[in-house]
């Protein structure tokens, strides 16, 4: 219903019988309230077969072993719930093909997409992945870092890269580290559900809370 006709209707309301109404009416507006929209970065995704393709260096593959694949889940299902009729490629598919072919980061971009049948190659470096608190081994604080780029395969590798992004950072929890009794693992999901969230949004409008001074 338009807002302005519900305003209307619930002020008749209000006059009619009390102003009860008034509170459901704050209620339905509130989401829109101090919030302001941001357009995508690139919003070319949508209808495309995307590849997701992640680099971890050595020290990250030996400390965290599953981050490649448990990340690339994160951002695969980020896409497919915001970004309009994708269709991402098997997140066991890319990283066989990882596996498989040990120079693959030296290959242009093009390649390894065209190699894995996709229209575009979202490339993700990944800089800093850890959930330890610095300078210690019982608190813990995932902090997720990279920069991201995506490579359309119809285009020659030169011309390719078609957006790249600023540095991706966050940090969970924010405020203090946690405690933990047994291991990180929820850590992990949370820091990587949250970086997720970051880069994917660049791809869809969406609307953020309205800073405020």
């Amino acid at each position: 219903m338009n807002k302005r006709l519900l305003l209307s209707l619930l002020l008749l309301a209000c006059l009619a019988g009390g102003c009860k109404p008034l509170g459901y009416l704050a209620y339905l507006l509130a989401p829109d309230l101090g919030k302001v929209t941001v357009p995508a970065e690139f919003d070319r995704l949508q209808g495309k077969k995307v590849a997701v393709v992640l680099f971890t260096d050595e020290a990250t593959q030996v400390d965290y072993p599953f981050a490649r694949w448990t990340l690339s889940q994160q951002i695969e299902a980020a896409l497919k719930a915001n970004v309009r009729k994708i269709d991402v490629v098997p997140i066991q598919r890319v990283i066989r093909y990882q596996d498989e072919n040990i120079e693959w980061n030296s290959v242009d971009r093009t390649r390894v997409g065209k190699d894995l049948g996709a229209d575009y190659v979202l490339y993700v470096a990944v800089e800093e992945y850890s959930t330890l608190e610095p300078g210690s081994m019982s608190l813990f604080r995932g902090r997720i870092s990279a920069r991201a780029s995506v490579f359309d395969t119809s285009l020659a590798e030169r011309a390719a890269c078609v957006w790249r992004s600023k540095p991706i950072r966050v940090i969970y929890p924010e405020s203090t580290p946690a405690r933990l009794a047994q291991d990180d693992r929820e850590i992990r999901y949370r820091a990587e559900q949250l970086f997720a969230q970051e880069l994917v949004r660049k791809f869809y409008t969406h609307k953020v809370p309205k800073e405020q001074g």
